[in-house]
């Protein structure tokens, strides 16, 4: 597949989700650079959230909360989305900082925390929402999502590093996190006795093929032994993070 053709299937999917408002300058796949596609994406998904008084936001159709700047709960979408924050030239810090003040537990991102803005009773109603566990506080610390969090906040330092010595107390704070992230990344998930990274962290057991989805609550069907459990995507994110950390 070409860039061209890659190019074409971006701009179709932003003009196809419901949540994105047509501007003049992405007329057509030809007037749109890199920038243009993803500031258009995040300025949709900004203006899907409640417009309510009561500023209770809606799990399924709230996208946003601009008290915290996150983007729904969980860690994983949230720092991939400050990371496309700071690729268009857009403040990330807020991103970070909710995320360090609800998720961070002094040892890994807890899965999902409830930030308290998105209201929760829908969870054990008679009409809850789509794979409702999804949605359900979770104290699980995973590999990919430590390991995400790691990218996005060595891509903080260096944006702070760019900005000079404006922001040098800033700049001193996210080190210091980054710092403790990152020893804890390889604290909690290399398994020097097997040289691979676990899906869930060690102080937690490592993760075997019982552990239930996320999203649906449920064990693999045909499992029976806790036989230990090791995904590509786990090595692959351990990489790409240890890779930007040492930038």
């Amino acid at each position: 597949m070409n860039n061209q053709s890659i190019w074409t299937i971006l701009f179709i999917a932003t003009q196809t989700f419901t949540f994105i408002t047509p501007l003049d300058g992405l007329s057509s796949p030809d007037n749109r650079s890199p920038k243009d596609l993803s500031s258009h994406i995040l300025a949709g998904l900004q203006a899907r959230t409640s417009s309510s008084s009561s500023n209770v936001l809606n799990l399924e159709t709230d996208f946003y909360d601009s008290s915290t700047g996150l983007y729904s709960e969980g860690v994983w979408h949230n720092a991939l989305l400050g990371i496309s924050s700071l690729e268009n030239s857009q403040a990330a810090d807020q991103i970070a900082d909710s995320l360090f003040k609800y998720s961070w537990d002094g040892c890994s991102f807890r899965r999902r925390a409830w930030s308290g803005n998105w209201d929760h009773s829908s969870i054990d109603s008679n009409n809850p929402p789509e794979q409702a566990n999804y949605y359900r506080e979770s104290s699980e610390h995973r590999c990919v999502q430590h390991g995400i969090a790691l990218v996005f906040w060595s891509k903080l330092l260096l944006d702070c590093d760019d900005a000079g010595q404006d922001i040098r107390t800033t700049r001193d704070r996210y080190a210091e996190q980054q710092q403790t992230i990152a020893e804890c990344f390889i604290r909690e998930f290399w398994d020097p006795s097997v040289q691979k990274w676990t899906t869930v962290s060690r102080s937690q057991g490592g993760g075997s093929v019982l552990r239930p989805s996320a999203s649906a609550a449920k064990q693999t069907l045909g499992v029976s032994e806790a036989a230990p459990y090791y995904r590509a995507v786990d090595q692959a994110i351990a990489v790409l993070a240890c890779l930007e950390h040492l930038k």
